[in-house]
């Protein structure tokens, strides 16, 4: 039996409950908080001694109180808008359950990804994440996965590698048919090469390089050096890894002298 079981590649659960629990707990420190501030200012209003120590406390108190308060809108929030969803990535393809409703898809059916999850960082502190991971399969159901739902990262990772071979072969065939793919508004990928912002350029004058949340087109000039001519935000390019596998075998092929390539009579 588990020898048939498919092997589990990432699995993220999200659940109401934590985020209800949350707020019991922050709704409490928010109460006992604000009594404590009440308390305060009325030992300070009868002239109790101290006066100075007892108006900082108070202002203390109400500071956390404020701070409180903010989590336990944001937990609320949170228990009100999240359903209870399972994923699970595996090999063959990925199941998604939402409550009662079960998803079960094969990574054939998947039409277009697009990693739209990203980090917000501050001088190169990561803060945050934004966005969301797009699944948007074949029959028009789109799928989000965002840090709500876990690990961005990982997710991302563990799907990369079937989406790129079913992406990069449905593009390659596109090509063969003489059919262009958009996977930006201002970038079409051609059998000849690479459209970018109206920009022509043959797989023989181009290079590609993806750095950090960026994808970078450059184009060959006379004098044998590439320059940038377009930079994309990667969270805005659809099916990226199919096109980054199906570009690096096109630009070996239209440029083997690069990459030390021994072709027939050369």
């Amino acid at each position: 039996m588990s020898k048939d079981r498919p092997k589990l590649l990432f699995q993220a659960r999200t659940r109401r409950r934590p985020y209800i629990r949350r707020f019991m707990w922050m709704l409490l420190g928010f109460v006992a908080a604000f009594a404590g501030y009440i308390a305060l200012e009325e030992a300070r209003a009868r002239g109790e001694s101290v006066p100075e120590l007892l108006q900082i406390g108070s202002g203390l108190t109400l500071v956390v109180a404020g701070l409180l308060f903010i989590r336990m809108v944001v937990n609320l929030y949170r228990a009100l808008t999240t359903p209870t969803e399972t994923v699970r990535v595996f090999p063959q393809g990925f199941t998604w359950e939402r409550g009662d409703d079960k998803h079960k898809y094969s990574w054939m059916q998947v039409r277009a990804f697009r990693e739209g999850a990203r980090p917000l960082k501050v001088f190169g502190v990561r803060l945050a994440t934004v966005g969301a991971h797009e699944l948007t399969i074949r029959d028009g159901r789109m799928f989000k996965f965002s840090a709500r739902n876990g690990d961005t990262d990982r997710f991302a990772k563990s799907v990369r590698k079937p989406i790129a071979e079913i992406t990069g072969t449905a593009m390659s065939r596109a090509l063969r048919n003489d059919k262009s793919i958009q996977i930006h508004p201002k970038l079409v990928v051609a059998k000849g090469g690479l459209v970018a912002a109206g920009d022509k350029i043959p797989w023989s004058r181009v290079d590609i390089k993806k750095q950090g949340n960026k994808l970078e087109i450059l184009k060959l000039q006379k004098n044998g050096e590439f320059k940038r001519v377009r930079k994309y935000p990667v969270h805005q390019l659809e099916n990226l890894p199919g096109f980054l596998d199906l570009a690096d075998s096109l630009v070996r092929n239209h440029q083997p002298q690069r990459f030390n390539i021994r072709v027939k009579g050369g």
